[in-house]
């Protein structure tokens, strides 16, 4: 699953605004499914926040925190599925993707971005397990025209070109967020640190298979190197929906009937021993 048009970008309006200092919390989307019926996870662990440093959330929480019982051969066995069983499966969700690839219709077809130029831009793209940063050259091509505006950013539609062998794909669509007001370069790059952590903690989140697990959306910076100015943008998948938030880094909870938005922010308080939260969580609908 992924996220959508996330941050500040969902509530438009005017003027410049000061962006969040560097390691403030800042709102993160992400993405579930059908509703959140059983929230019995949320009791399924207890933590310790004797230790004031924050844990790894790459450690094990049974070994950091929790004295256990070791399991016998019969007790941590797991099913297994039957070869032909597996097969069958994979046959249908073969048949399921060619069905969609064949009935997609673009919904950005209208606005003609195919006939926009092609632009190089260098591609910086930051793991959260290596904390390191890698770099590349794509291809886009970008409407002029922003179509969506928020307290710091605006938003454009972009396609970049996925190249695989001699073919050229420009189908995949994706948002580019710029700043309404001249920033340093550096409070991009903190940006995407900052939510690809969150993304980070959102897989240890679905490690304790919660009843809807969740899934943070990728960005990247991207610099269009042969423009005047060398611009930065932000750069995310784009997702069809709209948005709802769920809680926000003031206090807001929604009365929305949603436990999983509440529950991950709980937990990330909770794992990391009460030093960090994620916080401002807003959701598709299309993806919900």
């Amino acid at each position: 699953m992924t996220v959508a048009v996330t941050n500040e970008d969902a509530e438009p309006t005017s003027g410049c605004q000061k962006p969040a200092a560097i390691g403030a919390r800042r709102k993160i989307g992400f993405a579930f499914s059908s509703s959140d019926e059983a929230p019995g996870f949320l009791a399924s662990r207890s933590f310790s926040t004797s230790s004031g440093n924050l844990v790894p959330i790459t450690d094990d929480v049974d070994d950091a925190f929790l004295s256990h019982e070791v399991l016998n051969d019969e007790d941590d066995e797991k099913p297994r599925m039957d070869p032909l069983r597996v097969k069958q499966l994979m046959e249908t969700w073969r048949k399921a993707a060619r069905r969609a690839r064949t009935t997609y219709v673009d919904p950005w077809d209208e606005f003609n971005i195919h006939e926009y130029p092609e632009q190089r831009a260098k591609r910086y793209r930051y793991s959260a397990i290596r904390k390191q940063w890698t770099e590349d050259i794509v291809e886009v091509r970008i409407h002029p025209d922003s179509f969506a505006r928020g307290a710091m950013r605006e938003c454009y539609r972009l396609k970049k070109c996925s190249a695989h062998g001699s073919s050229r794909d420009w189908t995949s669509n994706y948002v580019a967020k710029k700043y309404i007001c001249q920033v340093d370069r550096r409070v991009l790059f903190d940006d995407v640190r900052l939510q690809m952590d969150a993304k980070l903690w959102a897989e240890e989140f679905n490690r304790y298979n919660p009843p809807k697990k969740i899934d943070i959306v990728q960005m990247c910076v991207i610099e269009l190197i042969d423009v005047k100015g060398s611009p930065l943008y932000h750069l995310e998948h784009f997702i069809e929906g709209k948005y709802i938030k769920y809680n926000s880094n003031s206090g807001f909870v929604s009365n929305a009937a949603r436990l999983t938005p509440q529950a991950f922010s709980h937990f990330t308080f909770e794992r990391s021993g009460h030093q960090m939260m994620v916080v401002d969580i807003q959701v598709s609908r299309y993806a919900d």
